[in-house]
């Protein structure tokens, strides 16, 4: 069984960004240190990410996290547009060898296969009681973003990494921290189990994941994360479709909203905030 990779080794990273936000008393969410270089302004401003990462009211929160993704095309780590169509920030990678495909699981010797449009963020949030400050309290949060769409499974070392950084105050260390957890992702394995699947398979193995009744489900795919001492294990589906984001699935919104569903759907095509209260 082939492995695959981060981009450590030569093959396209797991991690494009490591981000690092806080809330501050007077300045409110900010960006203190993304690795391994600032996102360009046309790609990602500070304040964006800031407001992504910490949304108003999340410093009132002890734990909490955000999905957001960002739009690739067309832009590159240096701030340089591409000059080819459709090129985008994991394009830049080195394509050599296998390549992990940003879509699935699996592993493809094809350096044409077609990227996905969106960069997937997610962003862990923590707060820690420190008497030592105005607030009464420290909130820091981190955020991965990557190609791939099993986002969900970063969340264990990222909070791992976000538990080191609310133990210390240096600026240096927190750098230290920041570029470790960029290494460590991009240093992780993903087993090459199902290659070469068709489309029809692919269809199959998402089917009898979501009806087990139905089918029998294939394994899920073990993922391994060294995190100084820690082997931080975790699982993804083995085929992830580029319309599941993490474990966000959008068969629940529709079975919850029913008819409702469609308009919904209607705002969203029209650049409408929805806003969905719980009770």
């Amino acid at each position: 069984e082939k492995n695959s990779t981060g981009g450590q080794n030569g093959s396209k990273k797991h991690a494009m960004f490591c981000v690092l936000a806080e809330f501050d008393l007077l300045e409110g969410s900010v960006v203190r240190y993304q690795h391994p270089k600032r996102m360009p302004p046309s790609f990602a401003s500070d304040s964006f990410l800031a407001e992504a990462m910490l949304p108003e009211g999340s410093h009132s929160r002890l734990r909490d996290k955000t999905v957001f993704m960002l739009p690739q095309h067309q832009h590159s780590t240096d701030g340089n547009d591409f000059k080819q169509k459709g090129d985008s920030i994991a394009d830049k990678a080195d394509t050599k060898d296998e390549q992990v495909r940003g879509g699935t699981a699996s592993v493809s010797s094809s350096s044409s296969e077609r990227t996905p449009p969106f960069l997937h963020c997610i962003s862990c949030l923590l707060a820690k009681k420190d008497d030592k400050v105005k607030r009464g309290s420290v909130t820091k949060a981190v955020a991965v973003c990557s190609p791939h769409t099993f986002i969900h499974a970063l969340e264990p070392v990222i909070n791992l990494a976000l538990e080191e950084l609310l133990q210390q105050s240096s600026p240096e260390m927190d750098r230290d921290i920041i570029k470790e957890l960029y290494e460590r992702i991009n240093a992780m394995v993903i087993p090459s189990r199902y290659t070469g699947l068709s489309g029809v398979q692919k269809a199959l193995i998402r089917a009898s994941r979501l009806r087990p009744a139905h089918m029998r489900p294939m394994p899920d795919l073990k993922l391994q994360i060294r995190w100084r001492s820690e082997d931080v294990v975790t699982t993804v589906p083995p085929v992830v479709g580029e319309d599941e984001i993490g474990k966000a699935r959008l068969l629940v919104l529709l079975q919850r909203f029913d008819k409702d569903f469609m308009t919904i759907f209607n705002a969203m095509l029209l650049e409408r905030r929805v806003l969905f209260i719980g009770h």
